[in-house]
């Protein structure tokens, strides 16, 4: 039966999140580890800890009982294919994260310096280059 529980993909943990990282483990199946950073408790810092390997129905599991624990606001998943993903596990939202551009021709990056300074930065490429400041 499917879960109804979501989890985003991600590449890296994030501050206040719970991380789950999935692979394939030594005898081929699917083996995950949980790891969590440090986080502040009554004005005290506790620190983060991993554990694993284990199954990923166990490692999603625990994740969010770490993450009710310790008042961590998500779990995250890492996994090297959406197609490893097994339905009764819950839902996998998209990957956060900067956005993938498939051609260069896609980004907005001005190479030669006459375009004149950034309207966000006011930096020109060549200040950018050198370090200085208009």
């Amino acid at each position: 039966m499917a879960s109804d529980r979501e989890f985003e993909r991600a590449l890296a943990a994030a501050e206040g999140e719970v991380h789950v990282d999935i692979a394939p483990g030594v005898d081929g199946d699917l083996a995950a580890t949980v790891s969590w950073g440090d986080w502040i408790s009554d004005g005290i810092t506790r620190h983060g800890d991993s554990e694993g390997p284990m199954s990923v129905a166990q490692a999603l599991r625990r994740a969010q009982e770490v993450a009710d624990l310790y008042g961590f606001e998500k779990v995250a998943v890492a996994i090297p294919s959406d197609d490893l993903w097994n339905r009764e596990w819950g839902v996998l939202k998209p990957q956060r994260g900067p956005q993938v551009f498939e051609d260069e021709d896609e980004l907005d990056v001005a190479d030669d310096g006459d375009e004149g300074p950034s309207p966000t930065t006011g930096w020109t490429d060549d200040d950018q280059r050198g370090g200085k400041r208009l």
